[in-house]
């Protein structure tokens, strides 16, 4: 081997990777995701102010959040056997994007298709964070993580969020087919013995 200078650097602890935790923060459009087949596409969006600017795109997780929207985007459906319900809400969606965005007309934008203007249009998000289960790779058993839950987050104009004028949602926790899961692997059961006594999955 080679030898590496070390001795005007210091030493530093391994860590997990960074992450988004619950609260508000402003974002900006930076892609289009269009899943025709499906009749729905995705905004894809970074943080756009504060500490954690840049998040998804910076050096250290471009390369694991790449091609993931669902992580980072908000979900805009266009089918049309949609019910009037949703269709409303999906107006009222388009509807904050054009106040929150001076000069631009949202509405006008979607009925155009032309769903790429939205690249570069703000939006302040208020997101609580999401249980989830996962197998560990040492042990095989069933562990509990978080993470950020962007598809309920709630909708503020940016000022809210700079302002602190907004309500975090409350977490959303394991289901009872997950809380069993963790509960049996808890008791030494491997991932596929947890499959095997879980008569309802």
């Amino acid at each position: 081997m080679k030898k590496l200078d070390l001795s005007n650097i210091e030493a530093m602890e391994p860590t997990s990777r960074d992450r988004i935790t619950a609260g508000g923060y402003i974002v900006r459009v930076i892609d289009v995701v269009d899943n025709e087949d499906r009749n729905f596409l995705w905004l894809v969006f970074d943080i756009a102010e504060g500490e954690k600017k840049g998040f998804y795109t910076n050096d250290a997780n471009k390369e694991y959040f790449a091609n993931k929207p669902n992580k980072h985007g908000i979900l805009l459906s266009y089918n049309p056997d949609m019910s009037d319900k949703a269709k409303g809400m999906l107006k009222g969606k388009l509807k904050r994007f054009t106040d929150y965005n001076q000069g631009f007309d949202a509405e006008a934008a979607w009925d155009a298709c032309k769903p790429e203007l939205f690249v570069g249009k703000v939006m302040g998000l208020a997101a609580g964070m999401e249980e989830y289960v996962y197998e560990g790779r040492d042990d095989g058993k069933w562990h509990k993580g978080e993470s950020i839950d962007w598809f309920h987050a709630r909708w503020y104009s940016p000022d809210y969020i700079r302002d602190g004028k907004f309500k975090v949602p409350e977490t959303i926790e394991l289901d009872e087919i997950d809380k069993a899961k963790l509960e049996l692997s808890g008791s030494g059961a491997s991932v596929s013995d947890v499959y095997d006594d879980i008569p309802f999955e």
